[in-house]
């Protein structure tokens, strides 16, 4: 006779506690585990109509990786990062702020006067700073608090 246990690790958490969740929404998607280390883990969600779990602008896609993370932190000490995407939006988001920044900028460049953006998580935030970076003439801010955080885009000063 043979006894066989599956370690528990915070990424395996992670990913029942999603499978949990995925299955009594009655979705049908699936959920894998596509990157793993012993700081954090990248779960995939694929399958059809799960515009549900992103939400607007990712929203509930956040909340369900906050939930995500803190299922992998239960029995752990330390922090163990968690990171959920459900069909490629969280690439897909970031090419789409990757364009915001470059159009913004070249109005920055062009009015030369700042502009503000919508408030964003801090996620696409450093997105945003990292793609105004490689502009030329172009420097960022970020102001306000909390959820009301957002990116400001001004003139570089000379």
């Amino acid at each position: 006779k043979v006894s066989v246990k599956i370690k528990s690790t915070p990424a395996r958490r992670a990913l029942e506690f999603i499978e949990n969740l995925v299955s009594n929404m009655g979705l049908n998607a699936t959920a894998v585990i596509t990157e793993q280390d012993s700081e954090g883990a990248t779960i995939a969600i694929n399958g059809a109509g799960l515009g549900i779990l992103i939400g607007r602008r990712g929203d509930v896609l956040d909340s369900l990786q906050y939930l995500a993370t803190l299922a992998a932190n239960m029995q752990k000490s330390g922090f163990y990062r968690v990171t959920v995407d459900v069909q490629g939006y969280r690439e897909k988001r970031a090419e789409t702020l990757r364009g915001v920044a470059k159009r913004m900028s070249e109005k920055v460049l062009k009015y030369n006067r700042s502009f503000a953006l919508e408030p964003m998580n801090a996620y696409e935030r450093r997105i945003i700073h990292a793609a105004c970076q490689n502009i030329a003439g172009v420097t960022t801010r970020s102001i306000g608090e909390g959820a009301d955080r957002k990116i400001v885009i001004s003139p570089e000063k000379k």
